[in-house]
Parts: structure tokens; C-alpha cells; sequence
């Protein structure tokens, strides 16, 4: 592949990955959830999109894969994702004042069905023991022993994924 076939093909990537973010800003403020930061970076990495859900503090990884991709974008999770999502989380917990609040991860996954149609389907609280995403081959992550800095919810929500079709 020539160098300039290389940097069409990771433009047209950024554009796709773009786009599924829009799609996901879209139905979070369909339904209610309050985008705080979008690609909020920090020495451990990017937040695709930090949100609040009432008063838990919400950390959305979004997923894309291109229409005719096969393959649900979001499987699988590996445990180093899942680290580096909670070193995050702490970054930003540190940086906003906020080391009380109340988190959750979530995934959403999104696949292009469309120029500007895709299905969606958002995983709450995607890292936690009732997720329904699979487990990384690697086994649990390591992140569980530094669970402690983050006040885990109250009461578990319900684990059920959301699937919807959303055209922009």
C-alpha cells in the first residue's frame, strides 16, 4: 500500500470514528443525558465522551465499524481498554474536584448502515460484573484493585443493552 493510499485510508477511519460520535451525541441527548466533554484527554489517554446521568458521572467509549465491516463493534473490550477507561476516569475525577462522585462506563457501539444511518446499541455500565459484553480473553483486568478510588453506584441499574436505529 503506498503512503498516500495509507493516509486516505486513515482519514476516511477518523471520518467514520467522527461520525459514530455524533450518532452517539445524538441519542444520549435524545434521551436525556447531559454530554459534559467530548475527547477529553489526559496523560492516560481520551474519554470518547464524558456525560452525567442524573448524578453519576458517566465515561462512553464509542465504537465504529463502516457499513459492509463485518463484525459488531463492540466486541471484544480487552482488559487493557478497561484500565486505561478507569485511569481516566481517575484523571479526570482528580482534575474536575469531583473524587466523590458516583461513575459508570459505558460502550456504545455503532454500525454504519448508511451515508447517515447506522444502529446503535449503548452497553451501561459495559466494565461492571452484569455486563452483557463478553470477556477479553486476557481474564479480568487489572483495574479491579484500583476500584477503590471510585465510588461505585448505589443501586445497580439495569444491564440490558439498548439497541436503536437513528438516522441523521
Amino acid at each position: 500500500m503506498t503512503k498516500q493510499a495509507e493516509r486516505k485510508k486513515v482519514a476516511e477511519e477518523i471520518g467514520i470514528s467522527m461520525l459514530g460520535e455524533e450518532m452517539a451525541c445524538h441519542y444520549l441527548n435524545d434521551n436525556g443525558i447531559k454530554i459534559l466533554e467530548r475527547n477529553w484527554e489526559c496523560n492516560s489517554g481520551m474519554a470518547d465522551i464524558v456525560a452525567l446521568e442524573g448524578e453519576t458521572l458517566v465515561f462512553m467509549t464509542v465504537i465504529t465499524r463502516p457499513q459492509g465491516q463485518s463484525g459488531l463493534p463492540e466486541y471484544p473490550i480487552s482488559a487493557d481498554r478497561r484500565l486505561q477507561q478507569e485511569m481516566i476516569a481517575i484523571s479526570y475525577l482528580e482534575s474536575h474536584q469531583r473524587p466523590s462522585s458516583r461513575v459508570r462506563f459505558d460502550v456504545i457501539a455503532v454500525k454504519m448502515t448508511g451515508e447517515q444511518q447506522c444502529l446503535l446499541r449503548h452497553h451501561r455500565d459495559a466494565f461492571g460484573a452484569g455486563s452483557d459484553l463478553p470477556q477479553s480473553r486476557e481474564g479480568e483486568p487489572k483495574a479491579t484493585q484500583r476500584k477503590d478510588r471510585i465510588t461505585p453506584e448505589k443501586k445497580p441499574e439495569k444491564k440490558a443493552s439498548k439497541s436503536k436505529a437513528l438516522a441523521r
